[in-house]
């Protein structure tokens, strides 16, 4: 076991100066709001197959070429890759940068293709097939006070290892639930990835940008009843008794037609004027209030 390992170390000799910030780990990062003093850091590599974690193994992650992975080596590494890493990295609060701190408690290492993999058993962990996973964690506690404070965070020189920076570099909130930070922004200036966005404390978020409601219309003013004006006003009982009078004579024309078969007239005329004394009457009693108008 010993023999291969050292022929896995002389093999890939050319790349003894690897480390996680390289082409052959698939690298998501996420920046987060831990609450209103503190940020986080989290970074992870997936190595992609077991020929890439070749290198970081013969690197230093497996000291003394067993050909396993102990719980101590891994440590030992991560304290190997952190000073790198930390400083290839930037993070900036309102223009300033802020000190990361490796919290070595929450790194985490594994196998991804053997999750039963263990580190704290004797020997250590099998590394002839081993896919890398490496997690870092670091911590920065600017505490801005309340306020609207503009954050930065990018790598400080130019890295393969980020090929697309909206999906690599994620802000996150965790004061209310883990959410996207709204507002973010990606850029790659002068070949730095970076994303910036503002870190709002003690202050309310942006309200979301809604079109305003449609005002009611204007409901019009209750029209006036009309009344029936002129020289004078009439009153109602006497308009009342003025149509029942033309409808009595109306009905008194038609019987005397009818019961006096000799006496020749126009139906017409007594008819119209029955029907006037029918709408008088109706109009009175609508003044009066018997029914509405129609």
């Amino acid at each position: 076991m010993r023999l291969c390992a050292i022929a896995l170390g002389l093999l890939v000799m050319p790349l003894l100066a690897a480390h996680p910030l390289d082409d052959k780990a698939d690298m998501a990062s996420r920046i987060v709001v831990a609450d209103d003093a503190r940020l986080e850091l989290v970074l992870e590599f997936r190595y992609r197959d077991v020929r890439a974690s070749y290198a970081e193994l013969a690197a230093g992650l497996d000291r003394d070429l067993d050909g396993a992975v102990t719980r101590q080596e891994a440590r030992l590494r991560f304290l190997d890759n952190v000073d790198p890493l930390a400083l290839a990295i930037t993070v900036n609060v309102n223009g300033r940068p802020v000190n990361l701190e490796a919290d070595l408690e929450r790194c985490e290492f594994a196998d991804l293709d053997n999750p039963a993999a263990d580190l704290n058993a004797p020997g250590g962990a099998p590394a002839m097939a081993m896919r890398i996973f490496y997690r870092f964690v670091f911590t920065a506690r600017p505490d801005p006070g309340p306020g609207v404070h503009a954050v930065e965070y990018f790598f400080s020189g130019p890295q393969a290892v980020v090929h697309d920076p909206r999906a690599q570099m994620l802000p996150l909130d965790a004061r209310d639930a883990m959410r996207p930070v709204a507002g973010a922004r990606w850029d790659t200036t002068q070949g730095m990835p970076r994303v910036r966005f503002e870190w709002r404390v003690g202050t309310p978020p942006p309200a979301p940008a809604v079109a305003p409601a449609a005002m009611p219309p204007t409901p019009e003013p209750p029209a006036e009843p009309e009344r029936l004006r002129g020289l004078g006003e009439v009153p109602a009982w006497l308009t009342l008794v003025s149509g029942l009078a033309l409808v009595l004579a109306s009905l008194v024309l038609v019987a005397r037609r009818v019961l006096d078969a000799g006496r020749r007239g126009r139906w017409g005329n007594a008819l119209a004027l029955g029907f006037a004394g029918l709408a008088i009457v109706l109009g009175a009693l609508m003044r009066l209030g018997y029914f509405a108008r129609l």
